[in-house]
């Protein structure tokens, strides 16, 4: 029988103390007894992706193997999270059967994972992913990860995710897992960026961000690393070289601080949502990198303020961007900024989201919306039956919860684009 890091006891046991813990810390149902909880069912909106397949999506790429480690049951909502090919992304789920699942010993592992790099010799390192299963038996995926690092003499990452937490979560332990293990002192590059946060599930393809790219080139500055896309190990290892960390997104956020405790590299979180986005960012990298500042030159003047009552749902740094940039380029006095977000311990709400309501349920939204009574609600479309036909309804997809159901759908949240975009719906 494999070693566990924890018996099925102590890990009870543990699973209990943190259960009691969320509870506590949980507002909306503190003063209730477990016996009195019930079951949150969305009838609408579909359940948010999971860590697991944050995790896999951070890493995808033909040079990084990813296994997960599940009874197979994971991998079909990885694949179908996945908005990219996945084919173009090396993946590989065990099986865990009964037996193994009860001796914490997965036969064949090392040897299967010899047999996928000896078919894919670019594979620069191998990322072990938990899931449910191994989280609840108390399986020692360390010391596998260990052993399969050892015995193979390729360099393999732990990625502890537990599948009850959102891709949000997965994300944000899968960069800094990334970080702790590969990243090194490197001297700094003059006038060079990383950019921190990217996920498919929350901006879609990178082509959506092409506004940013070519603005930093315009200015002469060098993005080293885009966390995350195609990712590698020279990637990772030479983005400590750079000299200004853009954070993009909430999951960016802990490298960002990670990187800036370790290795002295500052972070600003930018906006880059329509034209007010778009420029502002412009002029915060013109006073940082050249200690230029001519913000917001071309913005456009409105005598009167746009009283109708907008709605954002997003992701929490999107939702924010959003109801700044309507605000500014369209003069909306009234706006509401939300996010679908099960309260964890693992969210923290930081001084950029002071303005950003949290709702944990799709109950509670439904008396949001009641009670707000919006004009305009610009969200994806799955949120879109919540609302009375004659609200505006502008899409703006969110991936992490519609993954591949409006594929082809046409809209546009960055720079100039977005601003013409918005303009045809306002």
């Amino acid at each position: 029988m494999a070693k566990r890091k924890l018996s099925p006891e102590k890990r009870l046991e543990k699973l209990l103390v943190e259960l009691e813990e969320e509870v506590k810390n949980t507002s909306k149902i503190k003063d209730k007894k477990i016996s009195d909880l019930k079951i949150e069912i969305q009838h609408i909106v579909p359940p948010i992706t999971s860590d697991y397949s944050g995790a896999c999506s951070t890493l995808y790429g033909e040079n990084i193997l990813k296994i997960l480690i599940s009874p197979h049951g994971c991998k079909t909502p990885v694949a179908y999270d996945e908005i990219r090919n996945i084919d173009c992304s090396l993946q590989y789920s065990t099986s865990l059967n009964e037996l193994e699942i009860v001796t914490g010993k997965i036969d064949g592992l090392q040897e299967n994972i010899k047999e996928i790099i000896s078919q894919n010799p670019r594979i620069e390192f191998i990322a072990i992913i938990s899931t449910v299963v191994p989280q609840i038996i108390g399986m020692d995926l360390e010391t596998i990860v260990e052993n399969i690092e050892e015995a193979l003499d390729i360099p393999c990452v732990f990625i502890n995710t537990n599948s009850f937490e959102n891709y949000y979560s997965g994300i944000s332990l899968t960069l800094n897992s990334l970080a702790k293990k590969f990243m090194l002192e490197n001297k700094k590059i003059k006038n060079s960026v990383n950019i921190i946060g990217y996920s498919p599930l929350t901006f879609g393809k990178i082509e959506k961000l092409e506004e940013l790219f070519s603005l930093i080139k315009n200015l002469d500055l060098n993005i080293l690393t885009v966390f995350s896309d195609n990712l590698s190990l020279e990637k990772i290892k030479n983005s400590t070289s750079a000299e200004l960390n853009l954070v993009l997104s909430y999951e960016g956020l802990a490298l960002a601080k990670y990187m800036e405790k370790e290795f002295s590299i500052p972070y600003i979180i930018v906006n880059v949502v329509s034209k007010y986005g778009i420029e502002n960012t412009e002029n915060i990298l013109k006073k940082y990198f050249y200690k230029i500042d001519n913000s917001f030159e071309n913005l456009e003047k409105r005598d009167k303020l746009d009283d109708r009552k907008v709605m954002i749902i997003a992701s929490p740094f999107m939702a924010i961007n959003i109801a700044e940039s309507l605000r500014k380029d369209f003069s909306f006095d009234n706006i509401l900024a939300l996010s679908l977000i099960r309260e964890s311990r693992k969210f923290k709400k930081i001084e950029y989201l002071e303005f950003l309501n949290i709702v944990n349920t799709e109950e509670d939204l439904k008396e949001k919306i009641k009670e707000y009574k919006p004009d305009i609600l610009v969200s994806d479309p799955v949120y879109k039956n919540l609302v009375n036909e004659d609200v505006t309804f502008i899409p703006l997809l969110h991936y992490g919860y519609s993954t591949r159901l409006y594929l082809e759908l046409d809209y546009e949240y960055c720079g100039r684009k977005a601003y013409e975009y918005f303009k045809k719906f306002i």
